[in-house]
Protein backbone atom coordinates (compact mmCIF):
# COMPACT_ATOMS: atom_id res chain seq x y z
CA UNK A 1 0.00 0.00 0.00
CA UNK A 2 2.86 2.38 0.67
CA UNK A 3 4.12 1.90 -2.89
CA UNK A 4 0.70 2.87 -4.23
CA UNK A 5 0.39 6.13 -2.31
CA UNK A 6 4.00 7.03 -2.97
CA UNK A 7 3.20 6.64 -6.66
CA UNK A 8 0.12 8.85 -6.27
CA UNK A 9 2.17 11.63 -4.68
CA UNK A 10 4.79 11.41 -7.40
CA UNK A 11 2.13 11.62 -10.10
CA UNK A 12 0.38 14.59 -8.52
CA UNK A 13 3.70 16.36 -7.97
CA UNK A 14 4.81 15.83 -11.56
CA UNK A 15 1.44 17.13 -12.81
CA UNK A 16 1.79 20.27 -10.70
CA UNK A 17 5.33 20.88 -11.93
CA UNK A 18 4.20 20.64 -15.55
CA UNK A 19 1.30 23.00 -14.81
CA UNK A 20 3.62 25.51 -13.16
CA UNK A 21 5.98 25.44 -16.15
CA UNK A 22 3.02 26.00 -18.45
CA UNK A 23 1.90 29.15 -16.65
CA UNK A 24 5.48 30.39 -16.41
CA UNK A 25 5.87 30.09 -20.18
CA UNK A 26 2.49 31.78 -20.77
CA UNK A 27 3.37 34.73 -18.54
CA UNK A 28 6.85 35.11 -20.02
CA UNK A 29 5.59 34.95 -23.62
CA UNK A 30 2.86 37.58 -23.18
CA UNK A 31 4.50 39.91 -20.65
CA UNK A 32 8.03 40.13 -22.09
CA UNK A 33 7.85 38.92 -25.67
CA UNK A 34 4.30 39.87 -26.63
CA UNK A 35 4.32 36.59 -28.54
CA UNK A 36 0.73 35.45 -28.74
CA UNK A 37 1.47 32.41 -30.92
CA UNK A 38 4.04 31.14 -28.36
CA UNK A 39 1.55 31.69 -25.54
CA UNK A 40 -1.09 29.62 -27.31
CA UNK A 41 1.17 26.85 -28.64
CA UNK A 42 3.38 26.24 -25.58
CA UNK A 43 0.60 24.81 -23.29
CA UNK A 44 -0.06 22.06 -25.82
CA UNK A 45 3.38 20.52 -25.19
CA UNK A 46 3.19 20.53 -21.39
CA UNK A 47 -0.45 19.45 -21.21
CA UNK A 48 0.25 16.59 -23.64
CA UNK A 49 3.09 15.44 -21.34
CA UNK A 50 0.76 15.74 -18.33
CA UNK A 51 -1.91 13.72 -20.11
CA UNK A 52 0.51 10.95 -21.09
CA UNK A 53 2.01 10.67 -17.59
CA UNK A 54 -1.44 10.27 -16.08
CA UNK A 55 -2.39 7.66 -18.66
CA UNK A 56 0.74 5.67 -17.83
CA UNK A 57 -0.07 5.48 -14.10
CA UNK A 58 -3.86 5.39 -13.99
CA UNK A 59 -5.66 2.19 -14.92
CA UNK A 60 -8.44 3.00 -17.35
CA UNK A 61 -11.79 1.37 -16.63
CA UNK A 62 -10.89 0.48 -13.04
CA UNK A 63 -13.55 -1.09 -10.85
CA UNK A 64 -13.52 1.61 -8.18
CA UNK A 65 -16.50 3.83 -7.37
CA UNK A 66 -15.44 7.11 -9.03
CA UNK A 67 -17.73 10.14 -8.65
CA UNK A 68 -15.94 12.49 -11.05
CA UNK A 69 -15.11 10.50 -14.18
CA UNK A 70 -12.91 12.20 -16.79
CA UNK A 71 -12.61 15.42 -14.76
CA UNK A 72 -8.83 15.38 -15.21
CA UNK A 73 -9.38 17.00 -18.59
CA UNK A 74 -10.41 20.17 -16.76
CA UNK A 75 -6.83 20.60 -15.58
CA UNK A 76 -5.51 20.02 -19.11
CA UNK A 77 -7.82 22.71 -20.53
CA UNK A 78 -7.24 25.35 -17.80
CA UNK A 79 -4.07 26.94 -19.33
CA UNK A 80 -5.99 27.84 -22.45
CA UNK A 81 -8.58 29.67 -20.33
CA UNK A 82 -5.72 31.62 -18.71
CA UNK A 83 -4.28 32.41 -22.15
CA UNK A 84 -7.69 33.71 -23.24
CA UNK A 85 -7.85 36.04 -20.22
CA UNK A 86 -4.36 37.42 -20.95
CA UNK A 87 -5.26 37.93 -24.59
CA UNK A 88 -8.21 40.12 -23.60
CA UNK A 89 -5.94 42.27 -21.41
CA UNK A 90 -3.96 43.60 -24.40
CA UNK A 91 -6.19 46.06 -26.32
CA UNK A 92 -5.75 49.38 -28.01
CA UNK A 93 -8.54 50.96 -25.97
CA UNK A 94 -9.91 50.30 -22.49
CA UNK A 95 -12.96 48.06 -22.31
CA UNK A 96 -14.84 47.44 -19.08
CA UNK A 97 -16.52 44.37 -20.59
CA UNK A 98 -13.10 43.00 -21.55
CA UNK A 99 -11.82 43.41 -17.97
CA UNK A 100 -14.88 41.70 -16.50
CA UNK A 101 -14.60 38.87 -19.00
CA UNK A 102 -10.91 38.43 -18.18
CA UNK A 103 -11.67 38.19 -14.45
CA UNK A 104 -14.45 35.70 -15.13
CA UNK A 105 -11.99 33.57 -17.10
CA UNK A 106 -9.51 33.78 -14.22
CA UNK A 107 -12.03 32.33 -11.79
CA UNK A 108 -13.04 29.73 -14.37
CA UNK A 109 -9.36 28.71 -14.52
CA UNK A 110 -9.29 28.36 -10.72
CA UNK A 111 -12.45 26.25 -10.83
CA UNK A 112 -10.96 23.95 -13.47
CA UNK A 113 -7.89 23.36 -11.34
CA UNK A 114 -10.11 22.69 -8.35
CA UNK A 115 -11.96 20.03 -10.37
CA UNK A 116 -8.61 18.57 -11.39
CA UNK A 117 -7.53 18.30 -7.72
CA UNK A 118 -10.89 16.71 -6.81
CA UNK A 119 -10.42 14.21 -9.62
CA UNK A 120 -6.99 13.26 -8.28
CA UNK A 121 -8.53 12.76 -4.83
CA UNK A 122 -11.30 10.69 -6.40
CA UNK A 123 -8.71 8.42 -8.02
CA UNK A 124 -6.67 8.11 -4.81
CA UNK A 125 -9.59 7.10 -2.56
CA UNK A 126 -9.31 3.39 -1.59
CA UNK A 127 -11.92 0.91 -2.76
CA UNK A 128 -13.88 0.27 0.43
CA UNK A 129 -16.43 -1.85 -1.40
CA UNK A 130 -14.04 -4.75 -2.07
CA UNK A 131 -15.53 -7.67 -0.11
CA UNK A 132 -13.68 -10.63 -1.67
CA UNK A 133 -10.17 -11.26 -2.91
CA UNK A 134 -9.40 -10.46 -6.50
CA UNK A 135 -9.33 -13.22 -9.06
CA UNK A 136 -5.85 -14.51 -9.81
CA UNK A 137 -4.96 -13.83 -13.42
CA UNK A 138 -1.53 -14.37 -14.93
CA UNK A 139 0.36 -11.12 -15.39
CA UNK A 140 -2.13 -8.97 -13.42
CA UNK A 141 -1.86 -7.28 -10.05
CA UNK A 142 -3.32 -8.95 -7.00
CA UNK A 143 -3.79 -7.95 -3.38
CA UNK A 144 -5.85 -9.32 -0.48
CA UNK A 145 -9.25 -7.89 0.33
CA UNK A 146 -8.13 -6.29 3.61
CA UNK A 147 -5.77 -4.01 1.68
CA UNK A 148 -7.70 -0.82 0.96
CA UNK A 149 -6.01 0.10 -2.28
CA UNK A 150 -7.34 2.40 -5.05
CA UNK A 151 -7.92 0.25 -8.09
CA UNK A 152 -6.98 3.13 -10.40
CA UNK A 153 -3.35 2.69 -9.32
CA UNK A 154 -3.23 -1.11 -9.36
CA UNK A 155 -0.19 -1.02 -11.66
CA UNK A 156 1.89 0.43 -8.83
CA UNK A 157 1.51 -2.73 -6.72
CA UNK A 158 4.69 -4.72 -7.27
CA UNK A 159 3.68 -7.71 -5.17
CA UNK A 160 5.34 -11.06 -5.92
CA UNK A 161 3.31 -13.68 -4.10
CA UNK A 162 2.82 -17.41 -4.62
CA UNK A 163 -0.53 -18.47 -6.07
CA UNK A 164 -3.26 -19.56 -3.67
CA UNK A 165 -4.15 -22.52 -5.87
CA UNK A 166 -2.54 -24.54 -8.63
CA UNK A 167 -3.61 -24.15 -12.20
CA UNK A 168 -4.91 -27.24 -14.04
CA UNK A 169 -1.97 -29.43 -15.00
CA UNK A 170 0.42 -27.99 -12.40
CA UNK A 171 1.92 -30.00 -9.51
CA UNK A 172 3.69 -28.82 -6.37
CA UNK A 173 6.10 -31.68 -5.78
CA UNK A 174 7.99 -30.01 -2.92
CA UNK A 175 4.94 -29.51 -0.71
CA UNK A 176 3.59 -32.94 -1.62
CA UNK A 177 6.82 -34.53 -0.39
CA UNK A 178 6.71 -32.49 2.82
CA UNK A 179 3.09 -33.51 3.43
CA UNK A 180 3.97 -37.18 2.92
CA UNK A 181 6.88 -36.88 5.34
CA UNK A 182 4.69 -35.31 8.04
CA UNK A 183 1.95 -37.92 7.71
CA UNK A 184 4.31 -40.89 7.40
CA UNK A 185 3.18 -41.62 3.85
CA UNK A 186 5.22 -42.84 0.94
CA UNK A 187 7.41 -45.93 0.63
CA UNK A 188 9.64 -45.97 3.71
CA UNK A 189 10.18 -49.74 3.96
CA UNK A 190 9.78 -52.80 1.79
CA UNK A 191 7.45 -55.45 3.12
CA UNK A 192 7.78 -59.15 2.44
CA UNK A 193 5.90 -60.07 -0.67
CA UNK A 194 3.86 -63.19 -0.84
CA UNK A 195 4.90 -64.91 -4.01
CA UNK A 196 7.29 -64.77 -6.81
CA UNK A 197 10.95 -65.53 -6.85
CA UNK A 198 11.74 -62.06 -8.14
CA UNK A 199 10.20 -60.50 -5.04
CA UNK A 200 12.34 -62.59 -2.69
CA UNK A 201 15.49 -61.83 -4.63
CA UNK A 202 14.67 -58.13 -4.56
CA UNK A 203 14.00 -58.25 -0.81
CA UNK A 204 17.29 -59.99 -0.19
CA UNK A 205 19.21 -57.50 -2.29
CA UNK A 206 17.62 -54.58 -0.43
CA UNK A 207 17.99 -56.16 3.00
CA UNK A 208 21.58 -57.18 2.49
CA UNK A 209 22.62 -53.81 1.15
CA UNK A 210 22.98 -52.15 4.55
CA UNK A 211 24.08 -55.27 6.53
CA UNK A 212 27.08 -56.31 4.45
CA UNK A 213 30.21 -57.10 6.53
CA UNK A 214 32.16 -54.23 4.99
CA UNK A 215 29.39 -51.72 5.72
CA UNK A 216 29.09 -53.05 9.27
CA UNK A 217 32.82 -52.63 9.74
CA UNK A 218 32.68 -49.05 8.51
CA UNK A 219 29.92 -48.22 10.97
CA UNK A 220 31.98 -49.80 13.76
CA UNK A 221 35.00 -47.65 12.92
CA UNK A 222 32.77 -44.57 12.85
CA UNK A 223 31.34 -45.34 16.29
CA UNK A 224 34.84 -46.00 17.67
CA UNK A 225 35.92 -42.55 16.55
CA UNK A 226 32.87 -40.95 18.08
CA UNK A 227 33.53 -42.57 21.42
CA UNK A 228 37.19 -41.58 21.20
CA UNK A 229 36.08 -37.99 20.72
CA UNK A 230 33.79 -37.99 23.76
CA UNK A 231 36.41 -39.70 25.96
CA UNK A 232 39.11 -37.27 24.92
CA UNK A 233 40.94 -35.34 27.68
CA UNK A 234 39.71 -31.98 26.36
CA UNK A 235 36.09 -33.05 25.91
CA UNK A 236 35.39 -35.41 28.81
CA UNK A 237 35.65 -32.87 31.69
CA UNK A 238 33.07 -30.68 29.95
CA UNK A 239 30.46 -33.45 29.86
CA UNK A 240 27.96 -33.34 32.79
CA UNK A 241 27.81 -36.23 35.23
CA UNK A 242 24.56 -37.54 33.76
CA UNK A 243 26.08 -37.36 30.31
CA UNK A 244 29.16 -39.29 31.43
CA UNK A 245 26.97 -42.00 32.94
CA UNK A 246 24.94 -42.16 29.72
CA UNK A 247 28.07 -42.40 27.58
CA UNK A 248 29.36 -45.30 29.70
CA UNK A 249 26.05 -47.08 29.30
CA UNK A 250 26.05 -46.59 25.54
CA UNK A 251 29.67 -47.72 25.30
CA UNK A 252 28.89 -50.93 27.20
CA UNK A 253 25.98 -51.68 24.90
CA UNK A 254 28.12 -50.94 21.91
CA UNK A 255 30.81 -53.39 23.08
CA UNK A 256 28.20 -56.16 23.46
CA UNK A 257 26.77 -55.47 19.99
CA UNK A 258 30.27 -55.37 18.53
CA UNK A 259 31.14 -58.78 19.97
CA UNK A 260 27.90 -60.23 18.60
CA UNK A 261 28.64 -58.76 15.18
CA UNK A 262 32.16 -60.23 15.24
CA UNK A 263 30.77 -63.65 16.11
CA UNK A 264 28.13 -63.44 13.36
CA UNK A 265 30.45 -62.28 10.58
CA UNK A 266 33.33 -64.53 11.45
CA UNK A 267 36.44 -64.30 9.29
CA UNK A 268 34.85 -62.49 6.33
CA UNK A 269 36.29 -59.18 7.57
CA UNK A 270 39.82 -58.64 8.85
CA UNK A 271 40.54 -57.39 12.35
CA UNK A 272 42.00 -54.14 11.03
CA UNK A 273 38.68 -53.25 9.42
CA UNK A 274 36.79 -53.72 12.69
CA UNK A 275 38.78 -51.26 14.76
CA UNK A 276 40.34 -47.86 14.40
CA UNK A 277 43.87 -48.48 15.44
CA UNK A 278 43.17 -51.85 17.09
CA UNK A 279 42.04 -50.45 20.47
CA UNK A 280 38.80 -52.09 21.58
CA UNK A 281 38.77 -50.82 25.17
CA UNK A 282 37.61 -47.66 26.78
CA UNK A 283 40.16 -44.84 26.44
CA UNK A 284 42.52 -44.22 29.34
CA UNK A 285 40.92 -40.91 30.30
CA UNK A 286 37.62 -42.47 31.30
CA UNK A 287 38.94 -45.76 32.57
CA UNK A 288 38.79 -45.00 36.31
CA UNK A 289 35.28 -43.58 36.21
CA UNK A 290 34.19 -46.39 33.93
CA UNK A 291 35.57 -48.97 36.29
CA UNK A 292 33.94 -47.22 39.23
CA UNK A 293 30.51 -47.57 37.62
CA UNK A 294 31.17 -50.97 36.02
CA UNK A 295 28.68 -52.83 38.17
CA UNK A 296 25.92 -50.35 37.38
CA UNK A 297 26.65 -50.53 33.67
CA UNK A 298 26.75 -54.30 33.64
CA UNK A 299 23.46 -54.41 35.52
CA UNK A 300 21.77 -52.03 33.10
CA UNK A 301 22.98 -53.84 30.00
CA UNK A 302 22.78 -57.36 31.31
CA UNK A 303 26.50 -57.97 30.85
CA UNK A 304 28.64 -59.88 33.35
CA UNK A 305 31.62 -58.22 34.97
Amino acid sequence: MYDVYARIMLLFGASQVLGALTYYCIGTAIAELRAFWIMWSMPMLFMAAQFLIMRLDIVRGSSGQHRLPHMEFAGHFAPYVAASALTLEYRWLYSHAGVVTAWVLVFVCFALHFLFACRMLDLAVPDWNQKVDLAEDTGKSWWPKHWKVPSAFAKAIWLIAPPKKLEPGQHDLVHEMQALARTGGGVSSLRRRKGGKAGKDELNSVGEKDTAPSALAQQTVRLDRLFQFWFDEAVWPQVPENGQRRLHELYSRYQLARKQALAAVGDSVSDNEWSDGGNDTVPQVARLEHEGSQYYLDKATGATS
